[in-house]
Protein backbone atom coordinates (compact mmCIF):
# COMPACT_ATOMS: atom_id res chain seq x y z
CA UNK A 1 0.00 0.00 0.00
CA UNK A 2 1.40 3.33 -0.96
CA UNK A 3 1.36 6.14 1.54
CA UNK A 4 0.22 9.51 0.44
CA UNK A 5 -0.25 12.64 2.48
CA UNK A 6 -3.57 14.29 1.86
CA UNK A 7 -4.09 17.92 2.70
CA UNK A 8 -7.78 18.66 2.70
CA UNK A 9 -9.12 22.00 1.67
CA UNK A 10 -12.68 22.56 2.68
CA UNK A 11 -14.50 24.35 -0.06
CA UNK A 12 -18.12 24.56 0.85
CA UNK A 13 -18.84 26.71 -2.14
CA UNK A 14 -21.84 28.95 -1.91
CA UNK A 15 -22.72 29.03 -5.60
CA UNK A 16 -25.54 26.49 -5.21
CA UNK A 17 -26.94 28.27 -2.19
CA UNK A 18 -27.47 31.75 -3.60
CA UNK A 19 -26.14 32.26 -7.11
CA UNK A 20 -27.41 29.39 -9.25
CA UNK A 21 -29.24 30.01 -12.47
CA UNK A 22 -32.27 27.96 -13.36
CA UNK A 23 -33.15 27.17 -16.93
CA UNK A 24 -36.31 25.14 -16.64
CA UNK A 25 -39.19 24.17 -14.40
CA UNK A 26 -39.21 21.40 -11.85
CA UNK A 27 -39.67 18.19 -13.84
CA UNK A 28 -42.68 16.06 -13.16
CA UNK A 29 -41.07 12.78 -14.06
CA UNK A 30 -42.27 9.63 -12.39
CA UNK A 31 -40.62 7.03 -14.57
CA UNK A 32 -37.04 5.90 -14.78
CA UNK A 33 -35.54 7.21 -18.04
CA UNK A 34 -32.03 5.99 -18.91
CA UNK A 35 -29.91 8.31 -21.03
CA UNK A 36 -29.81 6.43 -24.32
CA UNK A 37 -28.42 9.23 -26.50
CA UNK A 38 -24.92 8.33 -27.67
CA UNK A 39 -22.40 10.98 -26.62
CA UNK A 40 -18.80 11.17 -27.80
CA UNK A 41 -16.20 12.61 -25.40
CA UNK A 42 -14.86 15.96 -26.59
CA UNK A 43 -11.19 16.46 -27.30
CA UNK A 44 -9.73 18.65 -24.61
CA UNK A 45 -6.26 20.13 -24.91
CA UNK A 46 -5.99 21.42 -21.40
CA UNK A 47 -3.96 20.54 -18.32
CA UNK A 48 -7.09 19.93 -16.26
CA UNK A 49 -8.40 16.36 -16.07
CA UNK A 50 -12.20 16.15 -16.06
CA UNK A 51 -13.93 12.92 -15.02
CA UNK A 52 -17.10 11.89 -13.22
CA UNK A 53 -16.05 9.35 -10.57
CA UNK A 54 -18.13 6.25 -9.92
CA UNK A 55 -17.36 6.10 -6.20
CA UNK A 56 -18.32 9.71 -5.61
CA UNK A 57 -21.58 9.25 -7.54
CA UNK A 58 -22.32 6.20 -5.40
CA UNK A 59 -21.86 8.32 -2.28
CA UNK A 60 -23.97 11.15 -3.70
CA UNK A 61 -26.82 8.76 -4.46
CA UNK A 62 -26.77 7.51 -0.87
CA UNK A 63 -26.64 11.08 0.45
CA UNK A 64 -29.55 11.96 -1.84
CA UNK A 65 -31.65 9.23 -0.25
CA UNK A 66 -30.74 10.29 3.28
CA UNK A 67 -32.49 12.66 5.65
CA UNK A 68 -29.58 15.06 5.11
CA UNK A 69 -30.17 15.49 1.38
CA UNK A 70 -31.05 19.17 1.79
CA UNK A 71 -27.64 19.79 3.38
CA UNK A 72 -25.59 18.05 0.71
CA UNK A 73 -27.51 17.95 -2.55
CA UNK A 74 -28.36 20.42 -5.30
CA UNK A 75 -31.57 22.39 -4.82
CA UNK A 76 -32.50 21.60 -8.43
CA UNK A 77 -34.83 18.73 -9.24
CA UNK A 78 -33.68 17.22 -12.53
CA UNK A 79 -34.25 14.23 -14.75
CA UNK A 80 -31.13 12.72 -13.21
CA UNK A 81 -32.26 13.21 -9.61
CA UNK A 82 -35.66 11.81 -10.59
CA UNK A 83 -33.91 8.73 -11.97
CA UNK A 84 -32.02 8.33 -8.71
CA UNK A 85 -35.24 8.49 -6.71
CA UNK A 86 -37.05 6.10 -9.08
CA UNK A 87 -34.28 3.53 -9.37
CA UNK A 88 -33.25 3.44 -5.71
CA UNK A 89 -36.69 3.96 -4.12
CA UNK A 90 -36.60 0.54 -2.43
CA UNK A 91 -33.24 1.31 -0.81
CA UNK A 92 -34.07 4.53 1.04
CA UNK A 93 -33.83 2.64 4.34
CA UNK A 94 -30.68 0.71 3.43
CA UNK A 95 -28.07 0.41 6.21
CA UNK A 96 -25.70 2.55 4.14
CA UNK A 97 -28.26 5.37 4.02
CA UNK A 98 -28.92 5.14 7.74
CA UNK A 99 -25.19 5.15 8.49
CA UNK A 100 -24.51 8.21 6.34
CA UNK A 101 -27.36 9.90 8.21
CA UNK A 102 -25.77 9.02 11.53
CA UNK A 103 -22.45 10.60 10.60
CA UNK A 104 -23.88 14.12 10.39
CA UNK A 105 -23.03 16.04 13.50
CA UNK A 106 -19.90 13.94 13.87
CA UNK A 107 -16.53 14.62 12.28
CA UNK A 108 -17.03 12.30 9.32
CA UNK A 109 -19.26 14.57 7.26
CA UNK A 110 -19.13 17.35 4.66
CA UNK A 111 -15.78 17.22 2.81
CA UNK A 112 -14.57 14.11 4.63
CA UNK A 113 -17.04 11.73 3.00
CA UNK A 114 -16.16 12.32 -0.68
CA UNK A 115 -12.48 12.68 0.21
CA UNK A 116 -12.45 9.15 1.59
CA UNK A 117 -13.30 7.87 -1.89
CA UNK A 118 -9.97 9.25 -3.15
CA UNK A 119 -8.24 6.69 -0.95
CA UNK A 120 -10.03 3.82 -2.67
CA UNK A 121 -10.42 2.21 -6.05
CA UNK A 122 -13.72 2.47 -7.90
CA UNK A 123 -16.62 0.30 -6.75
CA UNK A 124 -17.56 -2.45 -6.51
CA UNK A 125 -14.19 -3.32 -4.97
CA UNK A 126 -13.53 0.00 -3.20
CA UNK A 127 -10.13 -1.35 -2.28
CA UNK A 128 -8.11 0.91 -0.01
CA UNK A 129 -5.08 2.07 -2.00
CA UNK A 130 -3.55 4.60 0.34
CA UNK A 131 -3.06 5.09 4.05
CA UNK A 132 -5.61 7.40 5.63
CA UNK A 133 -4.24 10.79 6.61
CA UNK A 134 -4.17 11.94 10.21
CA UNK A 135 -6.66 14.61 9.19
CA UNK A 136 -9.29 12.03 8.24
CA UNK A 137 -8.50 9.76 11.16
CA UNK A 138 -8.98 12.69 13.52
CA UNK A 139 -12.21 13.67 11.79
CA UNK A 140 -13.51 10.10 12.10
CA UNK A 141 -12.13 9.45 15.60
CA UNK A 142 -10.23 6.47 14.27
CA UNK A 143 -10.21 4.14 11.30
CA UNK A 144 -13.21 1.97 12.23
CA UNK A 145 -15.95 4.46 11.16
CA UNK A 146 -14.24 4.94 7.78
CA UNK A 147 -13.99 1.21 7.18
CA UNK A 148 -17.62 0.76 8.17
CA UNK A 149 -18.67 3.48 5.75
CA UNK A 150 -16.73 1.84 2.91
CA UNK A 151 -18.15 -1.60 3.72
CA UNK A 152 -21.71 -0.23 3.64
CA UNK A 153 -21.10 1.64 0.37
CA UNK A 154 -19.86 -1.61 -1.10
CA UNK A 155 -22.96 -3.41 0.20
CA UNK A 156 -25.28 -0.74 -1.22
CA UNK A 157 -23.55 -0.97 -4.60
CA UNK A 158 -24.20 -4.72 -4.77
CA UNK A 159 -27.65 -4.78 -3.16
CA UNK A 160 -29.04 -2.01 -5.39
CA UNK A 161 -27.33 -3.10 -8.62
CA UNK A 162 -25.68 0.31 -8.87
CA UNK A 163 -23.65 -0.99 -11.81
CA UNK A 164 -26.76 -1.04 -14.02
CA UNK A 165 -27.68 2.49 -12.96
CA UNK A 166 -24.14 3.68 -13.73
CA UNK A 167 -24.16 2.06 -17.16
CA UNK A 168 -27.58 3.56 -17.93
CA UNK A 169 -26.07 7.00 -17.34
CA UNK A 170 -22.68 6.72 -19.04
CA UNK A 171 -23.83 9.08 -21.80
CA UNK A 172 -25.15 11.51 -19.21
CA UNK A 173 -21.81 11.54 -17.37
CA UNK A 174 -19.98 12.09 -20.64
CA UNK A 175 -22.31 15.01 -21.33
CA UNK A 176 -21.44 16.54 -17.96
CA UNK A 177 -17.73 16.14 -18.69
CA UNK A 178 -18.17 17.66 -22.14
CA UNK A 179 -19.99 20.64 -20.67
CA UNK A 180 -17.14 21.36 -18.28
CA UNK A 181 -14.67 21.08 -21.16
CA UNK A 182 -16.77 23.49 -23.21
CA UNK A 183 -17.00 25.93 -20.31
CA UNK A 184 -13.25 25.92 -19.76
CA UNK A 185 -12.18 25.81 -23.43
CA UNK A 186 -8.52 25.10 -24.21
CA UNK A 187 -7.18 28.28 -22.61
CA UNK A 188 -4.22 27.59 -20.33
CA UNK A 189 -5.41 29.19 -17.11
CA UNK A 190 -3.29 26.76 -15.09
CA UNK A 191 -0.07 28.33 -16.38
CA UNK A 192 -1.46 31.72 -15.34
CA UNK A 193 -2.16 30.34 -11.90
CA UNK A 194 1.26 28.76 -11.53
CA UNK A 195 3.02 31.88 -12.78
CA UNK A 196 1.13 33.94 -10.20
CA UNK A 197 2.11 31.68 -7.30
CA UNK A 198 5.55 30.73 -8.57
CA UNK A 199 4.82 27.06 -7.97
CA UNK A 200 3.55 24.05 -9.91
CA UNK A 201 1.39 21.06 -9.04
CA UNK A 202 1.55 17.61 -10.59
CA UNK A 203 -2.07 17.54 -11.76
CA UNK A 204 -5.34 19.46 -11.65
CA UNK A 205 -8.60 17.54 -11.61
CA UNK A 206 -12.27 18.53 -11.78
CA UNK A 207 -14.82 15.90 -10.79
CA UNK A 208 -18.36 16.89 -11.86
CA UNK A 209 -20.84 15.70 -9.23
CA UNK A 210 -24.27 16.55 -10.68
CA UNK A 211 -26.23 15.65 -7.54
CA UNK A 212 -24.02 17.65 -5.21
CA UNK A 213 -24.86 21.00 -3.68
CA UNK A 214 -21.30 21.83 -2.59
CA UNK A 215 -17.72 21.97 -3.80
CA UNK A 216 -14.78 20.31 -2.09
CA UNK A 217 -11.10 20.49 -2.97
CA UNK A 218 -8.77 17.82 -1.62
CA UNK A 219 -5.06 17.99 -2.44
CA UNK A 220 -3.31 14.63 -2.62
CA UNK A 221 0.47 14.45 -2.35
CA UNK A 222 2.16 11.27 -3.55
CA UNK A 223 5.90 10.84 -3.62
CA UNK A 224 6.32 14.58 -3.34
CA UNK A 225 3.97 15.29 -6.27
CA UNK A 226 0.84 17.27 -5.48
CA UNK A 227 -2.45 16.43 -7.20
CA UNK A 228 -5.28 18.92 -6.79
CA UNK A 229 -8.97 18.02 -7.02
CA UNK A 230 -12.24 19.88 -7.14
CA UNK A 231 -15.48 17.98 -6.67
CA UNK A 232 -18.21 20.31 -7.90
CA UNK A 233 -21.95 20.41 -8.30
CA UNK A 234 -23.63 21.98 -11.33
CA UNK A 235 -24.20 25.75 -11.12
CA UNK A 236 -27.33 25.71 -13.31
CA UNK A 237 -30.19 23.62 -14.64
CA UNK A 238 -31.18 23.61 -18.31
CA UNK A 239 -33.88 21.50 -19.98
CA UNK A 240 -34.33 19.70 -16.66
CA UNK A 241 -30.74 18.50 -16.56
CA UNK A 242 -27.76 19.74 -14.54
CA UNK A 243 -25.86 22.26 -16.62
CA UNK A 244 -22.19 23.16 -16.42
CA UNK A 245 -21.63 25.46 -19.41
CA UNK A 246 -20.83 28.67 -17.58
CA UNK A 247 -17.43 30.06 -18.54
CA UNK A 248 -17.38 32.78 -15.88
CA UNK A 249 -18.21 30.27 -13.15
CA UNK A 250 -15.56 27.77 -14.18
CA UNK A 251 -12.92 30.42 -14.66
CA UNK A 252 -13.66 31.55 -11.12
CA UNK A 253 -13.62 27.92 -9.99
CA UNK A 254 -10.18 27.30 -11.50
CA UNK A 255 -8.73 30.42 -9.92
CA UNK A 256 -10.58 30.21 -6.60
CA UNK A 257 -10.71 26.53 -5.81
CA UNK A 258 -7.25 25.67 -7.04
CA UNK A 259 -5.78 28.74 -5.33
CA UNK A 260 -6.57 27.12 -2.01
CA UNK A 261 -3.90 24.54 -2.77
CA UNK A 262 -1.30 27.30 -2.90
CA UNK A 263 -2.63 29.56 -0.14
CA UNK A 264 -3.75 27.18 2.60
CA UNK A 265 -0.40 25.41 3.07
CA UNK A 266 1.28 28.79 3.63
CA UNK A 267 -1.25 29.66 6.32
CA UNK A 268 -0.55 26.29 7.96
CA UNK A 269 3.17 27.07 8.00
CA UNK A 270 2.53 30.41 9.72
CA UNK A 271 -0.39 29.34 11.88
CA UNK A 272 1.05 30.59 15.17
CA UNK A 273 1.56 34.07 13.72
CA UNK A 274 -1.92 34.05 12.19
CA UNK A 275 -3.44 32.94 15.48
CA UNK A 276 -1.74 35.90 17.17
CA UNK A 277 -4.06 38.19 15.16
CA UNK A 278 -7.16 36.18 16.10
CA UNK A 279 -9.03 39.18 17.53
CA UNK A 280 -9.45 40.51 13.97
CA UNK A 281 -11.98 37.75 13.51
CA UNK A 282 -14.38 39.18 16.09
CA UNK A 283 -16.01 41.90 13.93
CA UNK A 284 -16.84 39.45 11.15
CA UNK A 285 -17.18 36.19 13.07
CA UNK A 286 -20.92 35.78 12.53
CA UNK A 287 -20.77 36.73 8.85
CA UNK A 288 -17.95 34.28 8.22
CA UNK A 289 -19.56 31.52 10.29
CA UNK A 290 -22.75 31.89 8.27
CA UNK A 291 -20.64 31.10 5.19
CA UNK A 292 -19.08 28.06 6.93
CA UNK A 293 -15.78 29.86 7.58
CA UNK A 294 -15.79 29.23 11.30
CA UNK A 295 -12.16 29.91 12.21
CA UNK A 296 -9.81 32.84 11.79
CA UNK A 297 -7.32 30.76 9.78
CA UNK A 298 -10.07 29.74 7.34
CA UNK A 299 -11.18 33.36 7.11
CA UNK A 300 -7.59 34.42 6.33
CA UNK A 301 -7.43 31.81 3.57
CA UNK A 302 -10.66 33.08 2.06
CA UNK A 303 -9.43 36.69 2.12
CA UNK A 304 -6.20 35.73 0.36
CA UNK A 305 -7.80 33.40 -2.19
CA UNK A 306 -10.41 35.99 -3.13
CA UNK A 307 -7.67 38.59 -3.45
CA UNK A 308 -5.77 36.26 -5.80
CA UNK A 309 -8.90 35.75 -7.91
CA UNK A 310 -9.32 39.52 -8.19
CA UNK A 311 -5.70 39.92 -9.32
CA UNK A 312 -5.91 37.09 -11.85
CA UNK A 313 -9.23 38.27 -13.26
CA UNK A 314 -7.72 41.74 -13.46
CA UNK A 315 -4.89 40.35 -15.57
CA UNK A 316 -7.44 38.84 -17.94
CA UNK A 317 -10.10 41.53 -18.07
CA UNK A 318 -8.53 44.73 -16.77
CA UNK A 319 -8.43 46.95 -13.70
CA UNK A 320 -12.16 47.60 -13.71
CA UNK A 321 -12.89 43.90 -13.31
CA UNK A 322 -10.45 43.64 -10.42
CA UNK A 323 -11.98 46.67 -8.71
CA UNK A 324 -15.47 45.21 -9.10
CA UNK A 325 -14.42 41.90 -7.51
CA UNK A 326 -12.66 43.61 -4.61
CA UNK A 327 -15.72 45.74 -3.87
CA UNK A 328 -17.99 42.71 -4.04
CA UNK A 329 -15.78 40.75 -1.65
CA UNK A 330 -15.60 43.69 0.77
CA UNK A 331 -19.39 43.97 0.69
CA UNK A 332 -19.64 40.24 1.41
CA UNK A 333 -17.75 40.73 4.65
CA UNK A 334 -14.10 40.31 3.70
CA UNK A 335 -13.27 43.65 5.27
CA UNK A 336 -9.47 43.34 5.20
CA UNK A 337 -9.19 42.74 1.46
CA UNK A 338 -8.20 46.30 0.51
CA UNK A 339 -5.27 46.39 2.93
CA UNK A 340 -4.13 43.02 1.61
CA UNK A 341 -4.47 44.33 -1.95
CA UNK A 342 -2.13 47.21 -1.16
CA UNK A 343 0.43 44.69 0.04
CA UNK A 344 0.15 42.27 -2.88
CA UNK A 345 1.07 45.02 -5.32
CA UNK A 346 4.62 44.73 -3.96
CA UNK A 347 4.58 41.01 -4.77
CA UNK A 348 3.30 41.52 -8.31
CA UNK A 349 5.80 44.29 -9.05
CA UNK A 350 8.86 42.70 -7.47
CA UNK A 351 8.97 39.07 -8.53
CA UNK A 352 12.77 39.10 -8.56
CA UNK A 353 12.60 39.78 -4.83
CA UNK A 354 9.66 37.44 -4.29
CA UNK A 355 9.94 34.55 -6.78
CA UNK A 356 7.07 32.69 -5.15
CA UNK A 357 3.99 33.32 -3.07
CA UNK A 358 5.64 31.56 -0.15
CA UNK A 359 8.41 34.16 -0.18
CA UNK A 360 5.88 36.97 0.14
CA UNK A 361 3.40 35.43 2.58
CA UNK A 362 5.05 36.94 5.72
CA UNK A 363 4.12 40.38 4.33
CA UNK A 364 0.45 39.44 4.70
CA UNK A 365 1.08 38.65 8.37
CA UNK A 366 2.56 42.14 8.73
CA UNK A 367 -0.69 43.56 7.30
CA UNK A 368 -2.79 41.69 9.85
CA UNK A 369 -0.44 42.70 12.67
CA UNK A 370 -0.68 46.35 11.67
CA UNK A 371 -4.48 46.14 11.55
CA UNK A 372 -4.42 44.64 15.03
CA UNK A 373 -2.55 47.68 16.34
CA UNK A 374 -4.91 50.26 14.84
Amino acid sequence: MQTRTIFIIILMTSFLLFSCKDGGTTPELNNYEPYTETVTPLEFNNRININVKKGIELLNVIQHLSNRASATQSRFSTRYSNNVESYFDDFADHPAVRYIDSLWGNGLSHDAQPTILLYHSDPPELTQLITYSNYLLNRAYGEAPIQRMIALLRQFYNDSDFETFWNDHINFYTTMENQVKTALSDDDYISMLEDFYGETKNSYNIIPAPLSGHGYGPQVTENGLENVYNICGAPQRFNNDPYYIDHEYFLSLVFHEFSHSFVNPETEKHLAEIDATQSLFNPIRQTMTDMNYGSWATCVNEHLVRLSVACLMGQLEGAEKKASILQSEYDNGFIYIYELDEAITSYINARNTYPGYDDFYPKFIEVFSSLLNQ
